[in-house]
């Protein structure tokens, strides 16, 4: 797989939204920084002692972009994916992005206009792939079995249509998301029975797959007047989990499904400098955890719901570490079919 100019399939102008109010900004990609970008940057900065977070999940429902961050590396997944002849690959993305090989390699979106701004930015640069306007979830079964299938965009689940498309020995390269962690990407094996295995991959991130999004924001949804929670503290810091340590936070994610957290720097609990919201994203359960700005050894716990949020955090991070703190390579994921969709198994490979 031969890198392409990335420029070539982004649009000029594009709307990623803002994380506090999910109201779309329009953003220029030849311009360097934005007023919206360097705001969100500085007040995520601050929650963080000086280090950005990697997301922000307040707003589950905000506008993203239809492209991956321009941090995102999806080559060293690329790379894999090609250590075996791959045929007739069949990439699924979710608008414009990089350009795909030579040849007539089927790729699809759901999207009329993002397709045919595809199609003009695959002509300018010289290729001409089979492109097709349609849900990719569904796959393409008329050219199926496919060697290969290449996702730019990313799931929790893998559609049962891209198990059932891909020849038995044949890759699967999808970008992973979770609900608290956006980041990694499965290299799956296609397995005679049926199934798929295969380790997550450093890198990757991109936007979910919009018929696995949930439009659930905290104030709006979760937070609720009369809620009485369960209060309690902790020794785990918040920083732990939620910071810069990915492979934590993509055990955590795998561990505790459909949660989410929110940094917010400007709570108004008294005695409160930084606070770490979770949610799910059935809007029934929250927790909160404070840093009072003065001592790091405990934090103040609040958990409503059935869901006692953070007592799942802690429990998957303890696992982490009894794991001697898996890098994301150590990670494997077996895909079971299961009716008309999939479930995925969690796995440690031995080091």
């Amino acid at each position: 797989m031969r890198p392409a100019p990335r420029a070539s399939g982004v649009p000029t102008l594009h709307s990623p939204g803002t994380a506090r109010t999910g109201h779309a900004a329009r953003t220029s990609r030849t311009s360097r920084t934005s007023r919206t970008s360097r705001t969100s940057r500085t007040s995520r900065k601050e929650a963080h002692g000086g280090k950005a977070p990697l997301t922000d999940r307040r707003r589950r429902s905000a506008a993203r972009p239809a492209h991956s961050a321009p941090g995102a590396d999806s080559a060293p997944a690329a790379d894999v994916a090609e250590r075996r002849p791959v045929a007739f690959p069949r990439r699924i993305r979710h608008g414009p992005r990089r350009p795909a090989r030579p040849g007539r390699r089927p790729a699809g979106d759901i999207d009329p206009e993002l397709i045919h701004r595809a199609e003009r930015a695959l002509r300018a640069s010289g290729h001409r792939p089979a492109v097709r306007c349609a849900d990719g979830a569904e796959g393409w079964p008329s050219a199926a079995p496919y060697d290969a299938i290449i996702a730019t965009c990313a799931v929790r689940t893998v559609p049962r249509p891209w198990l059932d498309q891909t020849a038995t020995g044949g890759r699967l390269v999808i970008p992973w998301d979770t609900a608290w962690c956006n980041y990694g990407t499965l290299v799956a094996t296609q397995q005679a029975d049926g199934t798929a295995e295969g380790p997550l991959a450093p890198y990757g991130s991109f936007m979910l797959m919009r018929s696995q999004q949930v439009d659930v924001e905290l104030h709006r949804d979760v937070l609720r007047p009369g809620q009485t929670p369960e209060r309690s503290t902790t020794r785990l810091s918040p920083w732990t989990v939620a910071g810069a340590d990915l492979n934590a936070q993509v055990y955590v994610g795998l561990c505790v499904p459909g949660a989410w957290h929110s940094w917010d720097t400007e709570a108004d609990g008294a005695g409160v400098r930084t606070r770490l919201w979770l949610a799910d994203d059935a809007a029934t359960s929250w927790a909160a955890v404070d840093y009072d700005g003065r001592q790091m050894s405990t934090f103040a716990v609040s958990q409503y719901g059935p869901r006692k949020l953070w007592d799942e955090v802690v429990r998957a991070h303890e696992r982490y570490v009894a794991a001697d703190r898996p890098a994301l390579g150590r990670l494997r994921l077996r895909i079971v079919p299961e009716g008309r969709s999939t479930r995925h198994e969690i796995r440690l490979a031995a080091r």
